[in-house]
């Protein structure tokens, strides 16, 4: 058997910062079309000089299925969107929202980690972006006016797509960033943080003195503990716990 490494989470975190600047190149296209007043195909501007929070919050009643990464987070503004969130997936809102993890304040990360599995997840999210329903983008309108831009052209909708299932790649649930780093024992962390040098389970095994069975056997306690289902999933839920 081939060994194994976790510090394989470059091309992922590329893959996500690619999709991102092809979408943001089309962001600037149709930016550019309506500052010209060309009309643009599946472009426009929405919700222009409103309070977008309050305006996105009334429009959201009629979604189904919104999928969102936000890059920042703080909080205050947490707390004021959580209540109704609550009450939309009591009502079968089937809801996916990525935090960027760094970007995401002390507080708002203890809000994320108490809520139910299922709807948040930390990840890369360097763009703020929504999907609703697989019919319409938005993407941050331009300073002036601020407003939302409203894309639902095919190659919108792909190019969007594509950055989210990126990101998705990499995210890990709120409720198992939480609890992450209290549930590995003294040598599970140890076996971890050797692979995350990139060692093989043989020469971990050489270094604390155990068996490559026994290496093995404890990786696969952590991604189960932990919730995850490949090596690289785990080595990026420990390197977020470990910089707490």
């Amino acid at each position: 058997m081939a060994p194994h490494n976790l510090g394989d989470g470059v091309a992922a975190r590329q893959s996500i910062l690619d999709s991102a600047m092809h979408l943001m190149a089309l962001r600037r296209r149709v930016l550019d079309d309506l500052s010209r007043q060309e009309k643009t195909p599946g472009g426009e501007l929405v919700g222009v000089d409103a309070d977008l929070g309050a305006w996105a919050m009334e429009q959201s009643h009629t979604w189904r299925h919104p999928l969102s990464t936000r890059p920042v987070t703080r909080a205050a503004d947490l707390s004021r969107s959580m209540p109704n969130n609550r009450l939309a997936l009591a009502g079968g809102l089937r809801m996916t929202s990525v935090f960027d993890r760094h970007g995401t304040d002390a507080g708002a990360r203890r809000i994320l980690e108490r809520e139910p599995e299922g709807a948040y997840f930390f990840s890369h999210a360097p763009l703020e972006m929504r999907v609703i329903d697989h019919r319409m983008v938005w993407l941050a309108g331009p300073q002036e006016p601020r407003s939302i831009l409203q894309l639902t052209s095919a190659q919108a909708l792909d190019a969007a797509m594509k950055h989210w299932y990126a990101v998705l790649a990499q995210a890990v649930p709120c409720r198992v960033e939480a609890s992450a780093d209290s549930a590995l024992t003294p040598r599970q962390r140890a076996i971890v943080e050797l692979l995350l040098q990139d060692k093989t389970d043989e020469e971990v095994s050489r270094v604390l003195q155990v068996s490559v069975r026994t290496v093995r056997g404890e990786v696969a306690a952590v991604m189960a503990a932990l919730g995850v289902h490949s090596r690289v999933g785990l080595g990026y839920v420990y390197a977020l716990t470990d910089t707490e």
